[in-house]
């Protein structure tokens, strides 16, 4: 790796589970790069899928740190920041909502929803009560950037 590309900065944050970094796309709905900062979007704080333990977290904008690429490239080589869409399946509730998780880049959409099905993350819907998944309402695409 070229002495260049280890001063690159880019913008990270740590997850709530396991720690590891996940790396902020350079351009998506979380943001885009400044020249010297991240200049966030008004989503955060977002949930949060830990892939590895498979709980979900609300991670704040105050967790977003600058680091090299160096720091975080073994993770960022394989791994992608993914948006899930998806629409609470409640009865008469169908609220809105989006989840990141970190994944591999060249990871099916199908498989990202079918791990939400799969584990049933516990997550708070803004309707009062446990946001309920559905195959029909889940989305996943894979950020760009990264």
């Amino acid at each position: 790796m070229s002495q260049t590309a280890t001063r690159n900065l880019v913008f990270c944050f740590p997850c709530p589970a396991c720690g590891e970094p996940i790396s902020l796309p350079s351009q998506s709905t979380l943001g885009a790069f400044g020249t010297s900062q991240y200049l966030c979007a008004s989503v955060w704080p977002i949930h949060f899928l830990c892939s590895r333990y498979f709980q979900i977290f609300a991670v704040p904008q105050s967790l977003i740190r600058t680091s090299t690429e160096a720091q975080v490239s073994r993770i960022s080589r394989s791994s992608s920041l993914w948006q899930i869409e998806c629409e609470c399946s409640v009865e008469s509730c169908g609220r809105p909502h989006s989840i990141y998780t970190s994944y591999e880049k060249d990871a099916n959409p199908i498989l990202l929803s079918r791990m939400i099905l799969t584990n049933k993350p516990v997550v708070a819907c803004t309707g009062g009560h446990s946001l309920k998944f559905h195959r029909e309402h889940l989305t996943a695409f894979r950020l760009v950037g990264g």
